[in-house]
């Protein structure tokens, strides 16, 4: 079967992301080459790196599965979202440290995500009111939910991501079209892949500064230190990834509009000619 260009973006964005594995993610000013030690560091030796790699591999296997045909039918769609919220608390079970991963960040992103679910929610349920209560919902959505998962996050991180997780994906699962589920799924886990790579920059370059205590008792100035190719490459690939994730949901939402209008084209042309008949 022929791929369409959002599938292509979708499949070489988690690629690119695991490749970013090899390259350098950090690195000081060249006036401290010979001062430090470590100078730079690549993917493969710090704890982000290979939580880029193992983003990018579980993305890679859910694109896959949505450009499948049959994640149409809403269980495959249902299923495919059980696989997101496993696999992000897997991730965050392994690799959770508040040095590397940014607790305050992950706490200030799931309560933004949760409290558009509530105002997507109360804006659907509340008719006139509903521009007033969508901001009374955001507002106290994002509050309790920052709250909420405060000490989640810093007590048990993969409890506060399963949890953040599963109503997001709740979410995605219940809005309509269900046949569009698995698309939804998708983005918005490609979405919330790239703030934790993005966001991750500032962990990455305390990384370095610690290891250089570590190995010589002195770390460089902080401003000094660069964030390098590696994780440009790895936020690159996240971006594709949601890129084409959104040309797959595009493509098949317009393949969902097309069949139901040529059903109801069929619907009127056989009532019609019953109608006909009848008069006959």
């Amino acid at each position: 079967m022929r791929r369409s260009f959002g599938d292509s973006l979708a499949i070489i964005g988690p690629i690119l992301t695991m490749a970013s594995l090899g390259w350098e993610y950090v690195r000081m000013k060249p006036d401290y080459r010979f001062l430090v030690e470590p100078w730079s560091m690549r993917g493969y030796e710090i704890t982000q790196g290979w939580v880029f790699f193992t983003i990018g591999a579980a993305l890679l296997i859910m694109v896959v599965a949505v450009a499948w045909k049959g994640s149409a039918n809403p269980t495959a769609g249902l299923a495919i979202a059980v696989y997101a919220i496993v696999a992000a608390t897997i991730i965050a079970a392994v690799f959770a440290d508040e040095r590397d991963v940014g607790g305050l960040w992950m706490r200030v992103i799931a309560g933004i995500l949760i409290a558009l679910i509530a105002a997507t929610v109360a804006s659907r349920y509340t008719g006139r009111f509903s521009g007033w209560v969508r901001v009374a919902a955001f507002l106290a959505g994002g509050v309790i939910a920052f709250l909420a998962l405060g000490e989640s996050f810093d007590v048990l991180p993969a409890f506060g991501v399963a949890l953040g997780m599963t109503l997001l994906m709740a979410w995605a699962v219940l809005a309509e079209p269900r046949s569009l589920t698995a698309n939804r799924v998708l983005m918005l886990s490609a979405l919330i892949a790239l703030f934790a790579v993005a966001i991750s920059s500032g962990s990455i370059r305390s990384r370095l500064m610690t290891e250089q205590v570590a190995e010589i008792n002195i770390a460089a100035d902080y401003k000094d230190v660069q964030i390098t190719s590696g994780w440009l490459l790895a936020n690159l690939g996240v971006l594709l990834t949601l890129v084409g994730g959104i040309g797959m949901w595009a493509k098949r939402r317009d393949q969902a509009n097309a069949q139901a209008r040529a059903a109801k084209q069929r619907k009127a042309a056989e009532e019609s000619a019953a109608e006909i008949a009848a008069s006959a």
